[in-house]
């Protein structure tokens, strides 16, 4: 039996620091626990190593006592019975299981207490309904991966340690556990339900608070409809991920994404995780992150030819152009409508015509409108201007000392022809070979653009859509990641003859060097009816 004092008025640091690296060298990932459970972002996928012990310890100073994380290779069933009769009864059943007998014990709060198990196989986590025993709550949990258990130190509660019985994870290695399968698992969950059910009342679940119903746009029917048909188009996209039939899931290696380890993403029908980055995503996103798609446009339409269906099935329509008003006098059409014609309607000193940029941003304007179905001399100058932005990059400053980040926001209604300036830029800079300075066309949050600019200082990210993105920044709530992007942007701007130093984290892993000369240019294009939803509500 192993036990750890550790008192919150006298602290034996050094007591937990030797516990969690024997815990590390025993081959358990552990966590710092503040109560019940860590308060550490994006803890379930920490990898805490031995040498990083310390750190944690420091900058946790909180976090006494110690979790260790469940995952596909180890599981945990938990017995929350507070009273004796049912604890005995549901441990019982639980010891018909052949291995079950060896299995590490760990007691909190007695009677109730957790066996600890190899798993055979990789499994979904479980949980048996509520049930009122005695006037107590009781219940049956399967904790498997992205969930944790505290295994040492004093329970929040009683202030007493935990105890181990059978062994402990200090002194049995995952590898040396009782193995248990899937299927008894779900054979002795079903029969705790039923011995719950014997014993006493199952809990009626609280009527759920009724949710604003989400939006229904086009991006979210192909999101939808990808994730429900995830064989047509994983494969497609990430050769080597491999289906894991216990979860749903499809599961791309670190490796295939040439990441560190435990860094892979989870492609479940109930959405996407990319646990590298610890952060959600969606089909769309995947397409233009791995896929090479310039825009959330031509993502979807991929996704859409490998499901067999047609966008305007999810809603998509091309609409006519829209003239915008631009507070010039309208003049009557040219009789042909050749580049020169359509800008000699435009009143003097437009700067937004190939004629008034001359040199090579009037020859790449005049490229992306001679190849754009439907031209917009203004798109096609933005996108010259984003080139020629990121071409010099850190080489050149203006006048007034300032660089070249700049922030382009095209504002067009729906049809107008947004999408072609935006492929044409992506194009030019993949056939001159400096594909390497093309970024995301989206980011979900200020370390994302962080990291990016880690890879690579100088960058076009070019935004389709980005009212979506403007939206998700406004947003209220807690846990809105997008928001930070504002800050990032802000500080960036002024950064491009300076240093940017990116955000400070608690983890030894992530602390980057100071980026200097960071230069940014951020080519948006984005719908009127955005604009109009943010206004009208």
């Amino acid at each position: 039996m192993t036990k750890l004092a550790a008192a919150e008025n006298d602290v034996n640091t050094d007591g937990i620091a030797d516990l969690r690296r024997k815990l590390c060298g025993n081959g358990y990932w552990h966590i710092p626990v503040l109560d019940k459970g860590p308060r550490i972002s994006g803890w379930a996928r920490k990898r805490i190593k031995a040498d990083q012990v310390d750190g944690y310890l420091r900058n946790h100073a909180d976090h006494l006592r110690t979790g260790i994380l469940c995952g596909n290779d180890l599981v945990a069933i938990d017995i929350d019975a507070p009273t004796q009769a049912a604890c005995d009864r549901l441990t019982a059943r639980l010891i018909e299981i052949p291995t079950a007998s060896n299995a590490p014990r760990r007691t909190g709060r007695a009677p109730r207490c957790l066996f600890l198990f190899r798993a055979a196989e990789p499994g979904k986590k479980g949980i048996t309904s509520e049930f009122m025993v005695d006037g107590a709550k009781h219940q049956v949990e399967i904790l498997r991966d992205g969930q944790q258990f505290v295994a040492f130190g004093d329970h929040v509660e009683t202030g007493k340690p935990y105890t181990w019985a059978n062994g402990s994870p200090l002194d049995i290695k995952p590898a040396d556990l009782p193995a248990i399968t899937n299927d008894e698992i779900a054979a002795f969950l079903s029969d705790a339900e039923a011995i719950l059910a014997g014993l006493g009342e199952r809990v009626k679940e609280k009527p759920k608070t009724k949710r604003a119903p989400a939006g229904d746009s086009f991006w979210q029917r192909v999101n939808a409809a990808a994730l429900a048909s995830r064989d047509r188009w994983v494969t497609a996209l990430f050769p080597g991920a491999q289906y894991q039939p216990g979860t749903g899931a499809w599961r791309v290696s670190s490796k295939e994404l040439g990441r560190q380890l435990q860094e892979d993403i989870s492609i479940h029908s109930d959405g996407v995780q990319d646990f590298g980055r610890e952060q959600g995503a969606t089909p769309i996103e995947l397409v233009k992150e791995f896929g090479g798609a310039p825009t959330a446009k031509a993502a979807a339409d991929w996704l859409c030819e490998r499901m067999g269906i047609a966008p305007t099935e999810l809603g998509w329509q091309q609409c006519q152009a829209v003239a915008i008003i631009t507070g010039r006098t309208a003049l009557p059409k040219p009789a042909n409508d050749d580049i020169r014609s359509s800008t000699s309607r435009r009143s003097d000193g437009d700067s937004f015509t190939p004629e008034a940029c001359g040199g090579l941003m009037a020859g790449i304007s005049r490229w992306i409108l001679d190849t754009s179905r439907r031209k917009s001399p203004e798109f096609a100058v933005m996108s010259a201007i984003a080139f020629m932005s990121v071409f010099y990059g850190r080489r050149v400053i203006g006048p007034t000392t300032c660089g070249v980040n700049l922030y382009l926001a095209g504002i067009a209604g729906p049809g107008f022809g947004k999408e072609a300036p935006l492929q044409r830029l992506v194009k030019l800079l993949q056939d001159t070979d400096m594909a390497f300075l093309v970024g995301a066309g989206e980011v979900s949050s200020a370390s994302a653009i962080e990291k990016i600019l880690r890879r690579k200082p100088v960058v076009v990210m070019p935004w389709d859509e980005v009212g979506d993105v403007l939206e998700s920044i406004n947003a209220k709530g807690n846990g809105n990641w997008a928001s930070t992007i504002r800050k990032a942007m802000l500080e960036l701007y002024s950064k491009s003859t300076g240093v940017w130093f990116g955000k400070e984290t608690m983890d030894d892993e992530r602390i980057g060097a100071p980026i200097p000369l960071p230069v940014v240019d951020c080519h948006r294009h984005v719908d009127t009816n955005t604009i109009l939803r943010r206004v009208v509500g």
